[in-house]
């Protein structure tokens, strides 16, 4: 037996330099990953209070500090091993030490943005931020407005700033304080030592990057943060760098094969009758053509969660669209394809889902194709087609995507003086629709039938409710102020109408370009496409509540058939007067929703959530139902995979091509 002097141990157990500079540097970073998960925390604590404290907080620090673990522990490896390597060869380290803190105070100032940023991120679409940020910022100049014009976006920012001063205020003062201790003369460990520390590290490393010291199981995945029945625990948990990281891998739609999943959506549009390839399927009609005007609003963020119809017992802020719905075939259970506007117009007019997570208009599939939509088909018809929106037509690419299909006339803020702008996202709703009536009188009076597409945005943050107008609000809130608004501007625009001659020879579409975020029952809320779609055809079609399921694309489909006019349907849309769906099917960020009568199913990194939605049930029950998952899911994802084929091979429009043998 021998005893070692306490300082020898000492000596054996102290870090080399630059490893403990990493060291500081990995705890520093856990630190302030911590505080920023911590914020969203507060923010959804009353929330929180109504699930057992433990779940939640066992969840929030131990399953949260793994995650924060493994974004730190990845940044860190390229110093680590260009740290071993100098230790091992007992090189110099003093340059590698400055390079390392430039290194570090880039990437995880990166980081720590990215953690900011997801705080108004997730706030706003119920997900932790992921690629699809991005198409947030195709028009940076706008976004950056409506960043400054936020109170909740000046905060995330200034959070960023102060996070990124703390953190590299600690960084570089440890770089000093490691580069005036290397001036200072010490025994240099024995290669045996040096190899030893070197091995101890690297193992603690790998372990660190891959979340678990578990050999038989895999690294630490986004899914393994979702195994509570609380989608706001299990959200909460996630760090926002991880997941975004995560959602950069390349989205390739390969649910199945091409030519199986053109069969299944052959059989689910029932387009047996057309080519085997093919699902471009003949409709014709017995009653005569009746060419009328076609005008479709898309009402901004128009959760169903916000129509006073869906909520008797609470005093409606919509009262011309419940009055509208009486008069008119409503489909209540209808779902938008995504949550940006982009997906809604895409959808609406082209009868197509969106399921990548960039903007369709702007997504090298979809720019320069030509479609066989509902303004393309109109076009053949002798119709004219316009388009007026709030903001700029250049956001989103509009102005380019709808001119190449068809569209003859689009008008947006360019079109308006520059006191009639009342937010960075335009002039207001009364002010749009006013603007338009003498295009509309103009095409009617050439004895044209025109197709007119309005997209609004009063109900857009921040919400600003124009002064100059005769509207009087009697909500509490901003944000229902501006609910109260969108309808009462829609009131105004049907009033304006009914003088006119071509009034009762129209047909109306008053739908939504997506929902809103205002329930975190499930990782994807369903109040970001539980829509409203109302067909209003005066004194020529009936009145009724059609309770089946139905989505945007099926918009264009039941129009034709309110106008009894024969076209080919090369879409994903049906006609809802004389077809059912199953199942609706959306995509949010990288998840894909299916929804039944009764059961809703999340669908991603390649597993099935399935949960009772009807009694709002949390519980994840794809087990007791594998054959209805399966079922849910061949529909979903045929159509997914047939349309991204479509696209990919340019068949989304008029041409008569073979699909693959």
């Amino acid at each position: 037996m021998f005893f070692l002097k306490s300082s020898t141990i000492k000596q054996y157990l102290k870090l080399p330099s630059g490893f403990s500079f990493l060291f500081q540097t990995y705890l520093l970073s856990l630190v302030f990953f911590f505080i920023l998960r911590l914020i969203l925390v507060i923010i959804y604590f009353d929330k929180l209070m109504c699930i057992p404290t433990p779940v939640w907080l066992h969840s929030f620090i131990y399953t949260g500090t793994r995650f924060d673990n493994v974004i730190s522990a990845e940044i860190l490896t390229l110093p680590f091993l260009l740290f071993t390597i100098s230790y091992l060869a007992k090189w110099e380290t003093h340059k590698l030490l400055k390079v390392t803190s430039i290194y570090i105070s880039i990437f995880f100032s990166l980081a720590l943005g990215i953690c900011a940023a997801d705080i108004p991120y997730f706030n706003y679409t119920n997900s932790r931020i992921t690629i699809n940020i991005f198409s947030w910022v195709d028009d940076l100049p706008t976004m950056l407005k409506a960043m400054v014009s936020s109170s909740e976006y000046i905060l995330s920012i200034l959070l960023f700033f102060i996070s990124c001063f703390l953190f590299n205020f600690f960084i570089w003062k440890w770089y000093r304080i490691k580069k005036a201790n290397n001036n200072v003369p010490r025994t240099k460990p024995s290669l045996l030592r040096r190899i030893l520390v070197s091995i101890v590290l690297l193992i603690l490393l790998a372990f660190g990057v891959r979340g678990r010291f578990q050999l038989n199981s895999h690294p630490l995945v986004i899914r393994d943060a979702f195994r509570s029945n609380y989608t706001l625990v299990d959200q909460l948990t996630l760090n926002g760098t991880h997941h975004f990281i995560s959602s950069l891998q390349d989205e390739n739609i390969n649910f199945m094969d091409n030519q199986k999943a053109i069969q299944n959506t052959r059989r689910y549009l029932s387009a047996d009758s057309v080519p085997k390839n093919s699902i471009s399927r003949k409709i014709t009609f017995d009653q005569p053509e009746q060419k009328s005007n076609v005008i479709i609003v898309l009402m901004e963020s128009m959760s169903a969660t916000k129509v006073g119809w869906y909520t008797p017992k609470v005093k409606s802020l919509t009262p011309n669209l419940d009055h509208l719905i009486k008069e008119s075939l409503f489909f209540p259970n209808t779902y938008s394809a995504g949550i940006m506007t982009s997906n809604g117009i895409y959808s609406t007019l082209f009868s197509l889902p969106s399921f990548r997570n960039i903007k369709p208009t702007l997504t090298s599939s979809c720019t320069g194709a030509s479609f066989a939509g509902i303004a393309n088909i109109l076009k053949t018809k002798g119709y004219q087609n316009l388009y007026f929106c709030n903001g700029s037509l250049e956001f989103d690419n509009v102005n380019s995507f709808l001119k190449q299909n068809d569209f003859d006339l689009l008008k947006g803020s360019e079109s308006f003086k520059k006191e009639e702008i009342i937010s960075v996202w335009g002039v207001s709703d009364l002010s749009l629709f006013n603007n338009s009536m003498h295009y509309l009188d103009s095409v009617s009076a050439n004895s044209k039938p025109f197709l007119a597409v309005y997209s609004t945005i009063s109900t857009h943050p921040p919400h600003v409710i124009p002064t100059n107008e005769n509207f009087r609000p009697t909500a509490e809130s901003q944000l229902d102020k501006s609910y109260e608004y969108s309808d009462w501007a829609i009131g105004q625009f049907l009033e304006e109408l009914k003088d006119k001659e071509w009034y009762n020879n129209t047909l109306f579409i008053f739908t939504a370009d997506h929902g809103r975020n205002f329930n975190v029952t499930y990782e994807m809320p369903l109040s970001y496409n539980h829509i409203p779609l109302i067909f209003y055809y005066p004194g020529k079609l009936e009145a009724k509540t059609d309770e089946r399921l139905a989505l945007q694309m099926d918009v264009f489909p039941t129009i034709m058939n309110i106008l009894k006019m024969p076209y080919t349907n090369n879409t994903m849309g049906i006609d809802l007067l004389t077809q059912k769906r199953p199942y609706a099917y959306f995509h949010s960020n990288n998840k894909f929703g299916c929804i039944s009568k009764e059961y809703f199913l999340i669908y991603k990194y390649n597993h099935s959530y399935l949960y009772d939605y009807k009694s709002k049930s949390t519980i994840n029950v794809a087990n007791e139902h594998e054959e209805l998952v399966t079922d849910m899911q061949n529909y979903m994802s045929s159509m997914i995979q047939t349309t991204n084929y479509m696209l990919n091979n340019r068949l989304s429009g008029f041409m008569e091509k073979q699909y693959p043998h």
